[in-house]
């Protein structure tokens, strides 16, 4: 008696697990950002991911930039998967700013103030994250001073700006005081009469 034995070799898997076994591909992402991983078949035997989940998707949100792990039985073999979610970098500046009482600030956003305090704006950086940028603004004051003078007759008085004058009046004059700001000085002239006696 002959006995033939026939043995079939099977080249390709019914479902090609190995090979794109998780959806998503590599990626950056922002900060916060959750991301649904998904694997390539809705019946396998058993899944596996590395966060003990063991759903065919899984949502998470990492926290630094992760890779995920998931094993996947599919009643002819075992395959394991990976993908890296990586972390966009993001920013957060300083931002000291002094103006003039008087004077405006146009914050990151557009916003335009005017009184001292800290202002936290947020904008898209040019990675498409979320940036803060903490503006300090400190209001500098300005002066008014009153700067009462007399002056005999015939005499003359140099005002703060340099201008030199000699008649009876009110010069109202404005100069940069140490701060940077402008200081409004009013002089206000007086001139005594003279007499020949």
């Amino acid at each position: 008696m002959v006995i033939v034995v026939v043995v079939l070799f099977q080249t390709t898997p019914a479902f090609a697990i190995c090979q794109s076994l998780i959806l998503q591909q590599d990626s950056t992402i922002c900060p916060g950002t959750s991301v649904t991983l998904s694997i390539n078949t809705v019946n396998p035997v058993s899944v596996a991911w590395s966060t003990g989940e063991t759903t065919v998707s899984i949502l998470v949100t990492p926290g630094q930039s992760t890779t995920y792990y998931v094993t996947v039985d599919d009643g002819v073999e075992v395959c394991t998967d990976s993908v890296t979610l990586t972390l966009a970098a993001t920013y957060s500046a300083s931002n000291p700013v002094a103006i003039c009482q008087g004077q405006s600030y146009t914050l990151p956003d557009g916003q335009v103030v005017s009184t001292a305090g800290t202002y936290v704006t947020t904008v898209t950086a040019s990675n498409g994250c979320d940036s803060v940028i903490t503006t300090v603004l400190t209001i500098k004051p300005t002066y008014a001073v009153n700067n009462p003078i007399s002056r005999c007759q015939g005499q003359s008085y140099p005002l703060p700006d340099g201008q030199v004058v000699s008649t009876a009046g009110t010069y109202v004059t404005t100069v940069t005081a140490s701060n940077g700001c402008d200081s409004v000085i009013t002089t206000v002239l007086t001139i005594k009469p003279t007499y020949a006696v």
